[in-house]
């Protein structure tokens, strides 16, 4: 991948300052401790890149490599490598320095060319990732797409619901309001209109029921009413027939009073008559 790609040229990149160090060692045909320190520092670091390249790169640019470092070319340039730390320091190197030059460039333009080879698979890899992303981004508008009809196809059948419950919860109050306690919700649901919907018809039973048990006892009420009339009525009957014996006894004893008032008026004029006869008889003695 991009990684392996960037040890590689930082690898590449020791080998070319690795060609001016040598360069300059055979030039003199001496190491001194400074340009020594250098490339030893120098070789380090290439071979940690090296390391890590062998460590994660492909397996087909572990091989190619490998092929690079195994070339003649590339076998001479590690034999001159090793002449730097074998030869002690101020001692004759007795290398061209255009030997050298030669040497490590071939094998730089080798590490090029795999260096253009791993570049190129990075550009497919980074085609295909960009492939799969957008692969990925198709999809993800699709589903997001997907998600949003069936959300508004919900948020429709939500709307459309609830205008219903509302359209006949209203109707079945309308309804209710003029007096039709035969008014029902025909809305049926488990939602909270549906529970709305059957709370509503209870009620409206309730009330029926109440209604209706009231209109029973109202007519009870009016027959006991009608029972109770029928009862004063015989009631003030008796009365009107007691009061009509009453006024007959007090008619009788009325006329009693009157005839004992004619036989004590009649007892009472004959007893003047017979005072008188008995006054007329002593007055005839007399004479």
């Amino acid at each position: 991948g991009l990684s392996s790609l960037n040890q590689f040229v930082d690898m590449k990149e020791r080998a070319g300052r690795e060609r001016v160090l040598l360069g300059l060692a055979f030039n003199q045909n001496r190491f001194d401790a400074a340009l020594l320190s250098r490339f030893s520092r120098n070789l380090g670091e290439f071979s940690g890149y090296f390391e890590a390249f062998q460590r994660w790169s492909p397996e087909a640019f572990k091989t190619k490599l490998n092929a690079v470092l195994q070339q003649p070319g590339s076998l001479e340039v590690a034999r001159l490598q090793r002449l730097g730390f074998d030869t002690p320091l101020g001692e004759p190197l007795n290398v061209k320095p255009e030997d050298w030059f030669n040497l490590s460039t071939a094998r730089i333009d080798m590490m090029a060319n795999v260096e253009a080879e791993l570049g190129q698979n990075v550009v497919g890899l980074a085609t295909d990732a960009r492939s799969s992303a957008q692969n990925s981004l198709y999809v993800a508008v699709a589903i997001v797409v997907l998600m949003l009809i069936v959300v508004l196809w919900l948020a429709s059948v939500i709307i459309r619901n609830i205008k219903v419950a509302v359209v006949d919860v209203n109707r079945t109050l309308m309804a209710l309001s003029t007096r039709d306690l035969t008014a029902r919700t025909r809305y049926v649901g488990k939602d909270e209109f549906g529970e709305i919907s059957r709370n509503l018809d209870n009620m409206a039973q309730q009330i029926s029921d109440v209604i209706r048990d009231i209109g029973s006892a109202t007519a009870q009420v009016a027959t006991a009413a009608e029972q109770s009339s029928a009862v004063a009525l015989q009631t003030n009957q008796n009365v009107a027939q007691q009061r009509q014996g009453t006024d007959q006894v007090a008619t009788a004893i009325s006329e009693m009073s009157a005839t004992v008032k004619d036989v004590a008026r009649s007892t009472t004029d004959a007893a003047e008559m017979s005072q008188r006869v008995n006054n007329s008889t002593l007055q005839g003695k007399t004479e």
